[in-house]
């Protein structure tokens, strides 16, 4: 009997603590900072305001005179805006980083655009390189006093360039990274496995081709063809492509 009282007792005991806390709870959200309520999931108003400053990464969708669009959003720019590394380099298709200034209209008024990532990249070896232009692999690129150049050009090395397609359809070198190992050369045959519009697999090989890649004879997937060019690190380069006859068939799965 008094061990059912005294369990009776303690439920009415914490039933009352229960009521009471309940009741302290307004006293509480009152003395936090800033009338916060403790333990409650906050959420904040990410409404634009006009003069508010934001800053966003995205795609660049569509380009105007004097406006972008980016991940949908309106972004309107001036004579003051800076654009990194230049304002060639903003085309569809590049990724960018935006900073600015909600407008009344609640478009953003960009005070910088960067361009974190160009519309292109291309791997080829060096044919040619001025003050203006280079040629790699084939493509020709324009140069600029913006363009970043990572190490010493030499022909025959071979390069990395991040471009940007430039309304005129010449292609802008934004940045261009020279291997600085002396390409190494090569030769093998094997049968090609597949064919990409840059890169070809055959045997168990990845190799580049480019449009200054000579090839004799039509190439198809089954056939077997042999391969010289130059390699860098793991890059394979074929500057050379003969096509030879269609391989047994246990050969070409």
């Amino acid at each position: 009997m008094k061990s059912h009282l005294l369990r009776l007792s303690l439920v009415a005991f914490l039933g009352l603590l229960l009521v009471s806390l309940a009741g302290l709870r307004p006293a509480l959200a009152a003395s936090a900072p800033g009338g916060e309520t403790p333990d409650v999931a906050f959420t904040y108003n990410m409404t634009p305001t006009v003069g508010a400053h934001v800053e966003f990464k995205g795609t660049v969708e569509a380009v105007g005179a004097n406006s972008l669009t980016v991940n949908g959003k309106a972004v309107t720019t001036d004579a003051n805006t800076k654009f990194k590394p230049n304002v060639a380099a903003v085309v569809v298709g590049a990724m960018v980083e935006v900073d600015g200034v909600y407008q009344a209209d609640l478009t953003i008024l960009a005070t910088e655009v960067e361009v974190k990532q160009a519309s292109g990249e291309f791997k080829g070896l060096i044919e040619s390189f001025g003050a203006t232009q280079w040629v790699v692999g084939g493509k020709t690129f324009v140069i600029d006093a913006n363009t970043q150049i990572k190490g010493t050009p030499v022909a025959g090395r071979m390069a990395e360039v991040k471009y940007a397609k430039q309304p005129d359809g010449s292609l802008l070198a934004l940045k261009i990274e020279v291997n600085s190992s002396k390409p190494r050369r090569f030769e093998f045959t094997g049968v090609l496995k597949a064919m990409g519009a840059t890169e070809w697999k055959v045997g168990t090989r990845v190799v580049q081709v480019s449009p200054s890649t000579i090839i004799k004879g039509t190439p198809a997937v089954g056939r077997y063809v042999t391969v010289k060019g130059s390699r860098s690190g793991t890059t394979w380069m074929a500057t050379y492509v003969k096509v030879g006859r269609m391989a047994p068939a246990r050969f070409r799965r």
